[in-house]
C-alpha cells in the first residue's frame, strides 16, 4: 500500500525490497487501478520495464509465499 493515491494510467519507478537478501528491486510501472479502503491507499502496477532477473526473483518469492 502507499500513502499517495496516484493517477490511473501514470508511470512510476518502484523499489522492492524483498526479503531475500538481494537488495532491492528497481523498476518502471504502471499505475492500472488504485482506491483506498479503510484511509489505505492500494494500487495495481503493471512493469513496464523490468530486468528478466528481477521479474524472476519476484515470481520466486509469490510462489513461496503461495506455499508456505
Amino acid at each position: 500500500d502507499s500513502e499517495r493515491l496516484y493517477t490511473k494510467g501514470a508511470d512510476l519507478v518502484v523499489e522492492i525490497d524483498l526479503p531475500d537478501g538481494e537488495g532491492p528491486i528497481r523498476a518502471v510501472a504502471q499505475v492500472m487501478w488504485n482506491r483506498e479502503e479503510n484511509g489505505r491507499h492500494h494500487m495495481g502496477l503493471m512493469f513496464l520495464l523490468i530486468t528478466d532477473a528481477s521479474y524472476m526473483r519476484i515470481q520466486d518469492h509469490l510462489t513461496k509465499q503461495q506455499h508456505g
